[in-house]
């Protein structure tokens, strides 16, 4: 049975080239722990998401790209994906990647990377899904996110299983783990 990872991330390449490394040595210890492991995507051929998309397709993997139409121009749609779904809005392209995963795993991006990681998150906490929900923190780029949601925390905003929602981990094989892969 296979299993679909929606990845958020930029459109953008980081300044910090370590995270690209780092994002590739993920993406490779996940490939070859699991066979079955695809990828749903805002189907982008730059920046972070398009060296993710490269990584599965260089694993023979399924690789489902989802962009609405006025982004293909600004965010380079990818031209050898195994599927592209072309949207009318940004509403309608998350819906589709939320309604494709199994789990989410979120990497170095900017507001739209956020967006999606919240939404999904705060779809989690009114139980419209169950799925796993990771963010990836290589070199500590998101440690002052997680600083944040212990904050809400500690001033009543979220609850500790509301908290438990979102696991920031830097570690390979806890990343895996949280995803259930």
């Amino acid at each position: 049975m296979s299993f679909n990872l929606c990845v958020f991330c930029g459109s953008s390449s980081p300044k910090n080239e370590n995270i690209s490394l780092l994002v590739e040595e993920l993406f490779d210890y996940l490939l070859k722990k699991n066979s079955k492991l695809n990828l749903v995507y805002g189907g982008a051929n730059i920046g972070l998401m398009g060296l993710v998309a490269e990584k599965f397709l260089n694993y023979e993997r399924k690789v489902l790209g989802v962009m609405p139409s006025f982004l293909k121009d600004r965010e380079v749609n990818h031209p050898t994906l195994s599927e592209f779904i072309e949207t009318k809005s940004m509403h309608d392209r998350k819906q589709i990647m939320y309604d494709k995963a199994d789990a989410f795993l979120i990497l170095p991006g900017g507001l739209g990377t956020l967006d999606e990681l919240f939404e999904a998150a705060c779809w989690s906490q009114l139980d419209q899904h169950k799925k796993p929900i990771c963010v990836y923190n290589p070199d500590k780029f998101f440690e002052h996110l997680d600083g944040m949601i212990n904050l809400m925390l500690e001033n009543g905003f979220i609850s500790k299983s509301d908290r438990g929602i979102i696991k920031i981990e830097s570690d390979f094989s806890r990343v895996s783990s949280h995803l259930s892969l």
